[in-house]
């Protein structure tokens, strides 16, 4: 058995039974070398395929029977196609032909046979010896793969900034100067009119909402840390005019967290007090949370900024998935949110509610804003 190994692995044998005596018939002594290699190259690939996907996959262990099934249909189907080109190259002429052709047909099904005993000796060798041992550096290889490829294992659903989805009249919104007029920016009912000032180059103004859902593909993850990311201050910026919106249904719903631009702080909301985000005071907060493509997690933040400063930041989310950290960020340093606040002086428009299928209209209140924060509306 020994021999037989060690043959196959040097090169495809076919036996030929002549009399009472095996005689081995190398193909490269037949002038067949480029289709051994062929066939040579394609059970390594298989064999390969098979070693694989019992290391890639151990967590789902009914992968691996598909890759060996694949080369085991593949091998008998070469083994079929061999025989018919035999057979045709023989042209059935004699007994004697037929004879041979039948020996080599059954030395070829012995030789798939031994071709899929040994493929499955590998995946599993592969599974229960090689598995263990290199699983941490494959597990970090996969990790790095999915950032360079954007397939991270948390991901941000949905996503919605400066105002609570709905009819939220709490929020509004500032453009500072050099954007466009508050009137020559179209409103639709399609979309809030504060998220069109906001992809116009505006700010939330002292108080914004950002809503978004963690979700993971594949994975449980656990959160270990939200952490907001300041990546500029500018005091007093020059501030052109504030759109609010004091139409709606509601003041929106309750907030899960709260970011103080101002003193740089996120605090967590428990039955209407404040703590800190990292505190156990008040319960868990985001932090520790475990999430898994069965149970997505929805966060309401509101974001503060009263200091007469305009900031832009992002939120940068770190985690945990199969025992590897991760980061996901929400904004970026090219695409951050803007805030502002507590600058007085400045006029303020609503929009009016319009009928369903026109077009929303701001117009000016007659109120300008004050240093207090809140006391603008």
């Amino acid at each position: 058995m020994g021999f037989n190994v060690l043959c196959f692995l040097c090169g495809k044998l076919e036996y030929h039974q002549i009399g009472s005596r095996l005689e081995v018939d190398r193909w490269w002594m037949m002038g067949k070398k480029r289709r051994f290699a062929r066939s040579g190259w394609f059970l390594l690939v298989i064999t390969l395929l098979s070693v694989g996907a019992a290391v890639l996959f151990p967590l789902k262990p009914n992968w691996i029977v598909v890759p060996a099934a694949v080369g085991v249909v593949l091998l008998l189907g070469i083994t079929i196609a061999k025989r018919r080109r035999r057979n045709r190259a023989s042209g059935g002429g004699d007994t004697a032909a037929e004879g041979e052709s039948g020996a080599d047909s059954s030395n070829s099904t012995l030789v798939t046979v031994f071709n899929t005993v040994l493929i499955s000796s590998l995946v599993y060798i592969g599974g229960n010896v090689v598995q263990p041992v290199i699983k941490p550096y494959m597990t970090r290889l996969v990790v790095k793969i999915d950032e360079w490829v954007g397939n991270r294992p948390l991901q941000v659903a949905t996503q919605s900034w400066p105002a609570d989805p709905g009819c939220d009249f709490t929020t509004s919104v500032a453009m500072p100067v050099g954007g466009p007029a508050a009137t020559s920016i179209e409103y639709t009912f399609q979309e809030d009119p504060r998220a069109s000032v906001i992809k116009r180059g505006g700010a939330s103004w002292e108080l914004g909402a950002l809503t978004f859902t963690l979700t993971s593909q594949r994975a449980t993850v656990h959160l270990v840390a939200v952490e907001p990311v300041i990546l500029s201050r500018e005091d007093n910026p020059d501030i052109d005019w504030i759109l609010t919106r004091t139409r709606g249904c509601g003041p929106g719903t309750g907030h899960y967290l709260r970011l103080n631009l101002d003193t740089s702080r996120l605090y967590k909301i428990v039955d209407g007090k404040e703590y800190p985000e990292h505190s156990p005071k008040g319960g868990p907060g985001v932090r520790g949370v475990t999430i898994t493509p069965e149970s997505p997690l929805f966060v309401r933040m509101q974001v503060t900024s009263c200091a007469a400063r305009m900031y832009t930041w992002f939120l940068r989310i770190r985690y945990v998935s199969d025992g590897q950290p991760g980061v996901l960020q929400i904004g970026s340093e090219k695409e951050p949110f803007r805030s502002v606040g507590g600058i007085e002086g400045i006029p303020i428009f609503d929009i009016s509610s319009g009928e369903v299928g026109e077009q929303l209209q701001p117009f000016v209140t007659g109120k300008r804003s004050s240093r207090k924060c809140g006391d603008n509306l």
